[in-house]
């Protein structure tokens, strides 16, 4: 989502140029959020600043930055302290990458899977439990939120919770396009076909 201050004049991506637009840390915060603004525009004159997820939103609100581009719960925070506002509110949709986009995943080392097998097994059914508990009853998963993600109860009971799944109804044709598009704007040196790296025993 992008989000800019509340009482921002900028009204779409194309007022980006020479602003100076925040993301996560990282190759691929960058180059997703200069992706989006590519189909709006040539994002040469946009100014990236990776801001730690910890300062983001009084990075915005001091005016170190114009806008930033984050997934939840940034910009509900940003909007319920009323210091931010949607400049796009589902900027993944301008990419058409919706099914494609894996916001987090679960995972272990390929060191863990050699030398210990049968914990990599019960860890992935740890996980699997975790999905059937969210798909099952989003009311009861809704409390945890505040005990270890450190967000508010206010916004953990409205926050959007996005879909959790199993390797087993993963698009993973979907989720090479994502990762071809970090790779063709240089997020990544080395193309990967990242339908081999999955864990399904």
């Amino acid at each position: 989502m992008a989000i800019v201050k509340k009482d921002s004049i900028l009204k779409d991506l194309k007022d980006l140029k020479g602003k100076r637009v925040g993301t996560y840390p990282g190759a691929s915060s960058v180059e997703l959020a200069r992706a989006i603004i590519r189909t709006q525009m040539d994002p040469e004159g946009v100014i990236f600043q990776e801001v730690p997820p910890t300062i983001l939103i009084s990075a915005l609100a001091a005016g170190q930055i114009d806008a930033f581009f984050a997934p939840e719960p940034m910009g509900m925070i940003a909007i319920s302290q009323g210091i931010g506002k949607h400049l796009v509110e589902e900027p993944l949709g301008l990419l058409g990458l919706e099914r494609g986009f894996a916001g987090t995943g679960f995972g272990f080392s390929a060191r863990l899977l050699k030398q210990n097998p049968g914990l990599a097994k019960k860890v992935k059914a740890v996980y699997y439990k975790a999905v059937d508990f969210i798909e099952k009853d989003e009311k009861a998963a809704r409390p945890l939120l505040p005990k270890y993600t450190g967000l508010s109860e206010s916004i953990a009971m409205n926050i959007p919770i996005q879909k959790w799944m199993k390797i087993e109804t993963l698009d993973k044709e979907a989720t090479q396009r994502y990762f071809d598009l970090l790779y063709n704007e240089g997020a990544f040196k080395k193309k990967v076909d990242t339908t081999k790296l999955y864990y399904e025993n």
